[in-house]
């Protein structure tokens, strides 16, 4: 931008004004220039004119003024059209008129035929075409019921409307759609959707963190030097909830809504499962959790062997579950490593997990001990810099569960509009009984996803915890 561009877009009220903007003549150099300047600013000002009037006709008086244009010539569309409107037509608009008339018959053959010219769509092609209106209005259906709309949501849906007309247009099929997040985000603000979020209280850091990161590094590396406890031997566990039907925290409403309801928010069907990781990154076998009293409450599918599947009434961890937890998965994992190493049957190994209840039960730290297992507990706040498993596993877990379901919803809605389901009354099944086993499944190929994983030793180092090991 030159400096007389500058000068106009900061203020264009006045010549003289816009001077002002010129530096002081400090010498003869700088007010000879000032004054060439001011003399091109007083011609460009004069240059100035305003913009005209300009009308947008519909397409009905569109191909009329073609019509007549070319039944009666264009002189008389511009008298004729100009009495009509009540305002001045130019002869350029007829003339354009005319073209896409003449167009138009060419194209149909019967000029009775020609009763609307369509404006031409501004801007670039909508990458869905007419399916994108069908998009929007099924994802307005959904928040009309209350559900939980986020942008996987939107490209599951997206996925399921194209897939139904011809899956050979996305780009897994050779096609040129490609769905991704930043189509999503498009789609949002074209269709007036702003993303909301419910509130919740901030996670508060300790103001004496550095401190407390220093103690428990400390009491790690003095635990591991002490003992010759190796890499395979330190293990790190926690809770993570998974919810059957995954509900982004994030949703779509219209813009300027004041309250948004979101079906699902606080759906309590959901499930608890523990993690332990290992400081060389070996996943062991989770535990998980689900809400009820007998062993019916469970997915009826075929888990893993070595899986810990168990229940509570609250999905929750308990000091039964977490006794559970060490008797089938930890204590295992310790023997067999000791084993597999070739150390002694006595050989320290170490645990480090969080300060929640269930974990600080007596019966479970005399459990540990009694197996030579020594304990390091996270400081109370600072899961999200400590924790290794926070750290690394918990979000990519909960990033491919939602994909998992985002991938399902799509091929459901799929479905439902090959069987002949209009669009408006597509319904997906999400009770209990339809997602719990569906969750099962998910749950076991993400976890098989994540085994093999470089993230599984990225959080112990991201906490520093690799560090005390030399």
């Amino acid at each position: 931008m030159s400096l007389l561009q500058w000068m106009q877009k900061n203020d264009d009220s006045s010549t003289a004004k816009q001077a002002s903007y010129l530096p002081p003549a400090t010498s003869s150099t700088v007010a000879a220039a000032n004054c060439a300047v001011e003399k091109e600013l007083a011609t460009l000002e004069k240059k100035k004119r305003k913009r005209g009037d300009y009308h947008r006709y519909t397409d009905q008086v569109r191909a009329k003024i073609g019509r007549h244009a070319t039944e009666s010539g264009n002189k008389s569309a511009v008298q004729k059209f100009s009495k009509s409107l009540g305002h001045p037509v130019n002869e350029s608009t007829v003339r354009h008129c005319k073209r896409l008339y003449l167009g138009e018959v060419k194209l149909v053959g019967d000029p009775a035929l020609v009763k609307e010219l369509p404006h031409a769509a501004r801007g670039r092609s909508l990458l869905l075409g007419d399916m994108d209106a069908e998009v929007a209005s099924y994802v307005r259906s959904l928040r009309q019921a209350g559900a939980p709309v986020s942008s996987r949501i939107i490209l599951a849906a997206a996925s399921g409307i194209v897939s139904h007309k011809d899956k050979s247009l996305l780009k897994e099929h050779g096609g040129g759609i490609n769905l991704t997040k930043e189509w999503a985000d498009s789609f949002r603000k074209r269709h007036s959707f702003v993303k909301r979020k419910a509130t919740k209280t901030a996670r508060k850091i300790p103001a004496d963190l550095p401190d407390l990161k220093r103690a428990f590094l400390e009491r790690i590396e003095k635990v591991v030097e002490e003992h010759s406890i190796p890499k395979k031997l330190v293990v790190n566990w926690d809770q993570t909830g998974t919810k059957l039907v995954p509900v982004n925290s994030w949703t779509l409403a219209d813009k300027g809504s004041k309250q948004v309801a979101v079906v699902g928010k606080d759906d309590k069907r959901e499930i608890t499962l523990l993690l332990a990781v290992s400081a060389d990154g070996y996943l062991l076998p989770p535990q998980v959790i689900y809400a009820g009293k007998t062993e019916g409450c469970h997915a009826k599918v075929t888990f893993p062997d070595e899986w810990n599947v168990t229940h509570s009434a609250s999905h929750w961890s308990t000091e039964e579950t977490m006794l559970e937890f060490v008797d089938k998965v930890i204590i295992p994992h310790v023997k067999s490593t000791r084993q597999e190493m070739k150390l002694a049957d006595n050989q320290p190994a170490l645990a480090i997990f969080d300060v929640f209840a269930s974990h600080r039960c007596p019966s479970v730290l005399a459990k540990l001990t009694q197996h030579n297992i020594h304990q390091v507990f996270i400081p109370a706040g600072c899961t999200g810099e400590l924790q290794p498993l926070d750290l690394s596993v918990n979000d990519p877990f909960k990033s491919k569960m939602k994909n998992r379901f985002a991938d399902w919803y799509a091929d459901s809605i799929k479905h439902a509009l090959d069987a002949g389901e209009s669009l408006e009354n597509v319904k997906v099944d999400l009770k209990a009984s339809t997602v719990k086993p569906l969750h099962a499944h998910w749950l076991i190929s993400v976890l098989q996803e994540l085994s093999g994983m470089k993230c599984l030793e990225d959080g112990f180092r991201k906490a520093g915890i690799l560090d005390c090991f030399r």
